[in-house]
Order: structure tokens, then sequence, then C-alpha cells
């Protein structure tokens, strides 16, 4: 996920599109945190599946 937003930023680099994929990181990076939280376990199984 993270090369392909990389990529999506050196590709594209109008602030539209660089605010969109912030904010795609920021959902990914809550609903793994909110996931941790909630199962209380550090294995990714959980968040894969959410995603």
């Amino acid at each position: 996920m993270t090369c392909s937003l990389e990529m999506l930023m050196a590709n594209r680099t109008k602030p539209i599109n660089v605010r969109r994929i912030q904010r795609y990181n920021n959902l990914l990076i809550g609903i793994y945190s909110s996931d941790r939280l909630v199962c209380h376990r550090s294995t990714p199984k959980g968040s894969y599946a959410l995603i």
C-alpha cells in the first residue's frame, strides 16, 4: 500500500490528490490502531480483515 501511495504522490503533484492520499493513509492507520485496541492483539489478521 505505501509503495503505491508514494508512486501516486510522485506522479501526481497536485495538492488535491496529495490531500486525498493523506486522508486515505490516515484512515488506514486509524483502522489499524482501532483494530489493535479492540482485539488487544498484535497480530495483523484482524487489520487485514478490516481493510
